[in-house]
């Protein structure tokens, strides 16, 4: 009976890891690589199609771990893996655009509280956070991560394209006019105010915190999180 860490595996891609692992352990010459980096190859066949989605208590018990070696397999499995900037930036922006829908909102102080289980993304984060200026708040416990609203907007101006930010300004802008449906004077001066959005020349990271900040004077943070992921998704 096949131990249960194979069961997500296809007879064809059992075979597959297997041919990969002899292949790995022949290169150069048997032998020649340690123990730990034989266990990482195997960790590595065995969880590369869900390294993005497993959680490190599912590795834990799978393997029959404690939780900090379990994830220290994943960090250094998924740092090896994703390797090259742009898929960095890639598992950067899925987070960041995902955080607000998946957090919980504190509506007095607009603060966003968010588990982010994964080793290698929470790392990814604190060191884009910090290289920006940016403190995040892990007071509470590691994988527990706390921000201002603001500095979400910054946060998520620096992984968007200009087209995103266009989407962005639009989508908030569309609810901020239908909050404001009831108010003709209050809307005429968005509009004045969201005529100049469209024909300025802001630079992209100005036009995301624009839009996210100037949102929240109008909409609760919970709605432009929703409305964060309906525009860049």
């Amino acid at each position: 009976m096949a131990h249960r860490v194979l069961e997500p595996l296809s007879q064809t891609a059992r075979r597959e890891a297997f041919e990969a692992f002899i292949d790995f352990l022949m290169t150069p010459a048997f032998g020649s690589w340690s123990k730990r980096e034989i266990e990482l190859k195997i960790f590595e066949l065995l969880y590369r199609d869900r390294l993005g989605s497993i959680s490190v208590a599912d590795v834990a018990a799978e393997l029959s771990i404690t939780r900090s070696r379990a994830r220290s397999l994943l960090l250094e499995t998924r740092t090896r893996v994703l390797a090259k900037p742009e898929q960095r930036e890639q598992a950067l922006r899925e987070l960041l655009v995902k955080w607000p829908s998946d957090a919980e909102i504190e509506p007095t102080s607009r603060r966003l509280r968010l588990v982010v289980d994964d080793p290698f993304v929470r790392d990814l984060l604190k060191n884009h956070a910090y290289k920006e200026g940016l403190l995040l708040d892990t007071s509470f416990a590691s994988e527990i991560i706390s921000l201002r609203w603001l500095d979400y907007a910054s946060l998520l101006a620096t992984v968007v394209s200009e087209g995103d930010a266009r989407e962005l300004e639009n989508t908030i802008g569309a609810e901020i006019r239908a909050k404001l449906a009831d108010d003709e004077a209050a809307r005429a001066d968005f509009d004045e105010q969201l005529e100049k959005w469209k024909n300025d020349k802001a630079r992209t990271g100005q036009r995301v915190r624009r839009a996210l900040t100037t949102g929240a004077e109008y909409v609760p943070v919970g709605t432009l999180a929703s409305l964060v992921v309906e525009a860049l998704t």
